[in-house]
């Protein structure tokens, strides 16, 4: 094989294991979907402030504010839902052989919770930021 054909050949095995992992993540944001009560409520709640965000014509730097803190968010509902889930099978393994690792695994999911709070939070504050000067004329 020349070395072209080679170089060829690696960039299609990436290429592979690229499409795969896409394959895996979109799978993961099914199970959100389907499992998870609130996700599709946030996930429209998303769509809904960058549609909302954009009729109010924002900074380019206020549209990209709301859309990455609205993408954290998701991001950290994501892992949180993760955590919960891995935590939840350590747990029903290990609940049969003391309470500690239980109530360890019970504070672990709590932190988690925190962070997802703590990213909504910072999701509804560039959201008010943005969109309270723009609508309070509006109110008047």
């Amino acid at each position: 094989m020349t070395h072209c054909g080679h170089l060829l050949s690696e960039y299609s095995i990436h290429i592979r294991k690229y499409v795969h992992s896409v394959g895996y993540a979109l799978a993961g944001l099914g199970h959100a979907f389907v499992t998870e009560r609130n996700f599709p409520v946030f996930v429209i709640a998303y769509a809904a402030s960058l549609v909302f965000t954009y009729v109010f014509h924002p900074s380019p730097m206020e549209f990209i504010a709301v859309m990455m803190s609205g993408g954290f968010f998701l991001s950290i509902e994501l892992l949180n839902t993760a955590l919960e889930r891995f935590a939840d099978a350590f747990d029903t393994h290990t609940r049969k052989q003391d309470d500690v690792h239980h109530q360890a695994i019970k504070r672990t999911k709590d932190v988690a919770a925190a962070a997802a709070l703590v990213a909504i939070l910072a999701w509804v504050s560039t959201l008010t930021m943005v969109l309270w000067p723009r609508i309070l004329p509006l109110l008047k």
